[in-house]
């Protein structure tokens, strides 16, 4: 990546502190790397901080990814942030709602680190009008 593509931030919901480390160790320098541990909080910083993507865990108490999702959609400010859905289940389950949902990105624990590097590099290369 250049250092243009450096100035991305990619916002990373995962309640499990250990995995969402892993993602931050995976992307290393690539992108800035904000990290949230509950849907509640991730929201408020997509918001906030409006980043060039979002990792979104489905799984989480509380607020779950799908909560979070749906919330994301239907404020301005985040409708067309690009998602990438991060799943324990089988993603043949959920890939209607997802793609309902406007989600073009899904990974399934345990995923290829290459896999969510290639999502990363695809969701930011979406045109504006086409990010969702």
């Amino acid at each position: 990546m250049n250092s243009k593509e450096n100035t991305h931030s990619i916002l990373v919901i995962e309640d499990d502190a250990d995995h969402l480390e892993l993602i931050r160790e995976q992307l290393g320098s690539r992108v800035r790397t904000i990290g949230a541990r509950d849907g509640l909080d991730g929201y408020h910083l997509a918001c906030s901080e409006r980043p060039s993507a979002v990792v979104l865990d489905v799984s989480m108490p509380i607020v779950d990814g799908w909560t979070v999702l749906r919330k994301l959609r239907s404020n301005p400010i985040t409708s067309t942030v690009p998602i990438i859905l991060v799943t324990g289940l089988e993603p043949k389950a959920i890939a209607h709602e997802a793609e309902r949902l406007g989600v073009r990105f899904l990974l399934q624990k345990p995923y290829d680190v290459e896999d969510l590097h290639k999502a990363i590099d695809s969701a930011l290369s979406l045109p504006d009008k086409q990010r969702q």
